[in-house]
């Protein structure tokens, strides 16, 4: 090529997202969820307890919805039944609050059937072992740990 030959360039703007139908999961147990999505190339969203006349850990809602196209890896949220027991059930959580040099926030949350409550929310000192005994209502809860604001632990529990 000579000095002064013009040359046309083209500059891709990249691939278009390749993207996937989303299956139905929901009448799935929460336990199936996660093999059934990475095998559609999508990943596991929010997970939500929420009550139902379902047997608890059934998947009664999902977002989004079969069939809709969306690209590879997009989160699949879902809804997980929590049974529609409403037996009242006690619940032992221990826990080493981190160490550090200061005292350390500690707060429990749980979410059962009567929605979502606080059942410790204060400053603990670093390195203690707590023993946190609460209730809740029906087959299953979601216990929510933080450190400092920060999530440091979620847990299903079951009777």
């Amino acid at each position: 090529m000579s000095t002064g030959t013009r040359v046309d360039l083209v500059v891709s703007k990249g691939t278009e997202p390749e993207t996937v139908t989303v299956p139905m999961v929901v009448g799935l147990l929460e336990e199936q969820v996660q093999g059934i999505l990475n095998d559609n190339l999508l990943d596991l969203g929010e997970v939500t307890l929420v009550p139902s006349s379902q047997p608890a850990g059934t998947v009664v809602e999902q977002d989004p919805a079969k069939g809709e196209e969306v690209p590879i890896r997009s989160k699949v949220d879902i809804g997980v039944s929590m049974g529609s027991q409403g037996d009242l059930h006690s619940y032992t959580l221990t826990v080493k609050v981190p160490e550090k040099d200061r005292p350390v926030h500690v707060r429990l949350t749980v979410t059962d059937l009567d929605g979502e409550a606080v059942k410790h929310n204060r400053n603990e000192k670093a390195g203690d072992v707590l023993t946190l005994l609460f209730k809740y209502r029906g087959d299953a809860a979601i216990v929510k740990l933080y450190f400092d604001g920060e999530l440091a632990r979620r847990d299903v529990i079951k009777p």
